[in-house]
Parts: C-alpha cells; structure tokens; sequence
C-alpha cells in the first residue's frame, strides 16, 4: 500500500524494496489480528472506570483483570502457551478486554488451543463492540481487509485512531492510499509521522515472532533504536512521506524541500538507506 504518484514505481530500486517491507509487515500485522498500542495495561477509559469506583472489591477486581493479563504475556514470552491461554480465558471471564484479543490471537495462531480463526474473529469483534481501543482497530482492520465492508471498517479505525491508537493510524494511511484517496493518506501519514519515537512496546510487539519477522524484514533498511511496531509506523510514514512529496501528484503538489526534510528525519531515525533513496528521488 503506497501513495500513488504519477512516477513508476519500477525506476524506484529502493522504494521497491520499502514497499515490499512496508506491505509485509502490514500483512503481519493483519495475519495476527493487528492488536496495536496497548501495553498489557486496561485501555484509558477502563481504568478511569475503575479508579471511580469507590469499593475496595471493585477496585481488587480491576488489578486481577491486569495480572491475568500481565501472567499470560509473561507466559507468551516463555513459550508456555497453554499457561498463556489460561490467564486469558480468566482474564477475558473477568471482563478484561485486552485478555480477550490476547485469547483471540491465540485462537488465531493455534497456540495452546487448537487453532479456530472463525472463533478468534467472534472474540475480536466482542472486544471491538465492547469498546476496546486496540479491538476497534484490529475488528475495523478485518472487515476493510477480509470482508469488504469499507465504511464500517473504516469507521471503527476512525474511533480507534480518535483514541490516540498509533497502528490504526498507520493503517488509515494505509488504506486510504491504497484506494487513491491520497489527501487523506498523507494526513494520517503525517499526524503518525510528526510522533516522538517510543521505547513502549504493544501487545503485537509480544506475539511470538513478531520481533523476529519484523527484524527479518527491516533489516537492509531500517536500524531502529528500540525495534516495535511503533516506531516502525512512525518512521515507514516519515519515508512514505518524503517519496510522495519529492515525486507529486494529482492531489499533492510536489515539494522537494519537505520531501528532504521527511527522509532526513527518517534517516535520523535509523533509515539506513536514506541518501541512496533521496539520489533515487532526484533530492541530491
């Protein structure tokens, strides 16, 4: 999924190869369910939630739901799936939102459970529904991606990225360039793209493999400081940025000068490749 321009893509070497990176690392994404910006943590408008409440029970009940959360991440990195499901499935019974997209996952992958994708798909569109920020984005992900339905897709991306949620921003972009609606890409691009870089890692950056695959796949041209599907976004829209920019089109006039600017910060960054790309780009 790129911004379209008016210049062909195969007199682009580099650009080439940031697409193949950029569209592999977004299928990933997909392929798990797309669980972006939590941090094993209850969402923003479930802990203000539970900190009103002002019995004892109440609040002991909203740390449980954490902990099981926190166990079967804890569980995850040491391989001990069924463990992992475990705290899950008592979180999610619990009430606990991000267990239940966790279990999800696992339903997804056939990890400590036998793999059910129609059920991981029931339990993401349960969290989607109840609100979830991280849900919102991976139900809205589904229904653009797998079932066609752009406006509801689009919809719930919308509610996730108004909610601060980085990868539902990225994949606004994402999509909104690839069906041509390039306006509305470079605004998501740079809203992701003007973001401080993070050392705080999602619940994605958990699943297993995905810090392998991503390094696998960013290799040749990214050398990010703290690895995550964060700062990936952040810095894949500063380049994104920067080849639309220096190559114009329709929709977006073409400015050589923010075209630099995008790729040098993408360079500061950790974009290994950044002056070949520019001199690709006509920016030298």
């Amino acid at each position: 999924m790129t911004i379209r321009t008016d210049s062909a893509a195969n007199r682009r070497p580099h650009r080439k190869h940031l697409i193949r990176a950029f569209s592999g690392i977004l299928a990933m994404l997909l392929t798990l369910a797309l669980l972006p910006g939590c941090d094993g943590k209850q969402d923003a408008s479930a802990k203000e939630n539970a900190s009103t409440k002002e019995n004892a029970s109440a609040k002991e009940n909203a740390s449980a739901k954490e902990n099981f959360c926190e166990k079967g991440i804890a569980a995850i990195e040491a391989k001990d799936y069924k463990t992992a499901v475990d705290c899950f499935t008592m979180g999610a019974d619990k009430g606990d939102m991000d267990s239940l997209l966790m279990l999800s996952t696992c339903y997804h992958a056939g990890l400590g459970v036998e793999k059910d994708k129609e059920k991981a798909e029931e339990l993401l569109e349960q969290a989607a529904k109840a609100g979830n920020v991280t849900a919102m984005a991976g139900y809205g992900i589904l229904l653009l991606d797998k079932r066609n339905k752009k406006k509801e897709g689009y919809e719930y991306l919308k509610k996730s990225a108004e909610q601060d949620c980085v990868l539902a921003e990225f994949a606004l972009a994402s999509f909104y360039a690839e069906d041509g609606e390039n306006a509305k890409a470079v605004e998501f691009f740079e809203k992701l793209a003007n973001r401080p870089l993070t050392d705080r890692k999602s619940l994605i950056d958990y699943m297993p493999g995905v810090a392998d695959d991503m390094n696998d796949l960013l290799k040749d041209d990214l050398k990010l400081k703290n690895p995550n599907t964060a700062n990936f976004a952040i810095v894949m829209s500063q380049i994104m940025l920067g080849s639309a920019y220096a190559q114009g089109n329709a929709e977006l006039k073409q400015d050589k000068k923010k075209a630099k600017e995008w790729l040098n910060k993408a360079k500061e960054n950790g974009f290994a490749h950044a002056d070949d790309f520019m001199r690709s780009l006509s920016l030298d």
